[in-house]
């Protein structure tokens, strides 16, 4: 086993472990090469990556309410934990219409949605966010 090693990649540190593979040689034994090659065959395995850094985070006025997002210009849905759904008085919910999936691929289970007005600045829009159990609150493009 190689030791483990920290690259830094795309301004994130990466973790690597490389482990080696096996090979038998393919050669016969009594072969002899006029020309001497190193060659190494390792599966790397990357173990953690730190980004919490790079993330973003915006405070959006939704119905009269100061909500802390983490900003993911990549989700199509907003949605806010049950939390912050406390916090803004358990407004009555209806029954979320879309299926929601993780990027890895798994279900979110959606507990409801509700019509609300975004403000940021001088700036307000209409739109609807959805109330799940998640760690965080998700402001997406929607």
């Amino acid at each position: 086993m190689f030791p483990l090693q920290k690259y830094w990649r795309q301004r994130r540190i990466v973790q690597l472990v490389q482990t080696p593979i096996q090979r038998t040689a393919s050669l016969p034994t009594n072969f002899r090469s006029t020309r001497q090659t190193i060659r190494s065959d390792a599966i790397v395995t990357v173990s953690s990556i730190n980004c919490n850094q790079y993330r973003r985070y915006s405070t959006v006025k939704v119905s009269d309410q100061f909500i802390n997002f983490q900003v993911d210009s990549a989700s199509d849905l907003t949605v806010i934990n049950k939390e912050t759904w406390q916090l803004m008085g358990e407004k009555e919910l209806q029954p979320p219409s879309p299926v929601a999936h993780s990027v890895s691929g798994n279900r979110i289970q959606l507990l409801g949605q509700r019509q609300c007005t975004y403000s940021f600045h001088d700036a307000s829009a209409q739109g609807s966010f959805y109330m799940a159990n998640t760690p965080s609150n998700l402001l997406g493009a929607e």
